[in-house]
């Protein structure tokens, strides 16, 4: 006859250790259907039907991922969050809010439980109408609790502006447990590059991904981003596409500049920013010296579709593939347009 079958980790009927089996699912069900009464709102038919199966008597599990992918409202993801807090929910693990309607008020209220339990690894609220008050909340939220476990922060397409990036840096300059920020298409301009090289050269920044596309960095703000590239030790994706930057001043320098330092670095996306066939003929140029290349991580670097010949592409290629790795690229021919700035 077999062993005997071990415990599901994940399952509420595992008891713990000289306890009953953890009724914390039933718990939040019920704070959330009172909250759902008293602030108005609905529960969507999706979380109804994830609070059965954890609440299900043969085999009850956690809510360990919360996700939102249709405009549920701001009183639906307040009616959970606050509920969360109340019954001091340790088991969320995820938290993903696309066009959910959040708001500010919505990442306060979730803000307000990760304070209580803080077991959050993953957070994106995607086009949810997060402003610079959202970014304050989260910034607070971090500040607060240093030993905070959050890896991925994604705030794509929210208009937080220069001066919701000024907030989260206030926390994310010293923060060392970050691996992925994404900011695309959140009305950034050239003021945020400051605040971005702060996070940047944090020394012990575990940072390995950070994605800008559809900003308006322009180039002063490229620049300080490329800046605070020489000195980082951990980033491995750098996404500057579609931010307006050219190859007037010294773009192209600044670029060979960081490369000849960063020994991280492994993909820099530049597409469709306006960089033409003369500045990437200066990288391509000095990219290699007598000695051998410049930098030995680049792997990949995404050019804009305009401007850029096919034979510095190839010249581009080979020389990132001298060692192995993959082939610079074009841009693809469409990207998602700014709003107007």
């Amino acid at each position: 006859m077999g062993g005997k079958k071990k415990a599901d980790s994940n399952s509420a009927s595992s008891p713990a250790k000289g306890g009953a089996p953890d009724d914390s699912g039933d718990k939040l069900y019920r704070a959330c259907r009172r909250n759902m009464i008293e602030y108005g709102a609905s529960m969507p038919k999706k979380l109804e039907e994830k609070f059965l199966t954890i609440r299900d008597e043969k085999n009850p599990g956690f809510l360990q991922e919360i996700v939102f992918w249709d405009n549920v409202g701001v009183l639906v993801i307040r009616a959970l969050a606050d509920a969360l807090r109340d019954t001091q929910y340790h088991h969320v693990q995820s938290i993903q809010c696309w066009k959910a309607g959040a708001e500010d008020e919505g990442v306060r209220s979730f803000m307000q439980f990760i304070r209580v339990c803080p077991t959050v690894s993953v957070l994106e609220f995607l086009d949810c109408g997060v402003t610079a008050l959202g970014c304050e909340f989260i910034s607070n939220t971090l500040l607060a609790k240093p030993e905070n476990p959050l890896t991925i922060l994604k705030l794509d397409h929210n208009n937080i502006s220069d001066e919701g990036m000024l907030n989260l840096s206030r926390a994310l300059r010293m923060n060392s447990v970050l691996r992925i920020l994404s900011l695309s298409y959140c009305s950034l301009t050239e003021n945020a590059g400051r605040p971005l090289m702060e996070i940047l050269i944090f020394q012990e920044s575990s940072l390995e991904e950070i994605e800008l596309r559809g900003n308006l960095l322009r180039n002063p703000g490229c620049t300080q981003v490329l800046f605070a590239c020489k000195i980082n030790k951990a980033l491995g994706t750098l996404g500057l596409a579609d931010n307006e930057i050219t190859d007037e001043g010294n773009v192209p320098r600044d670029i060979i500049e960081m490369l000849k330092m960063n020994e991280t670095l492994n993909k820099l996306d530049l597409s469709y920013n306006h960089i033409t066939s003369n500045g990437f003929r200066y990288i391509c140029e000095n990219y290699k010296t007598g000695s051998g290349k410049i930098n030995n991580t680049l792997s990949e670097l995404i050019l804009p579709q305009s401007g850029v010949t096919d034979d510095l592409i190839e010249s581009l290629a080979g020389l990132l593939s001298s060692s192995g790795a993959s082939k610079g690229k074009k841009g693809k021919k469409k990207g998602k347009k700014k709003g107007k700035k």
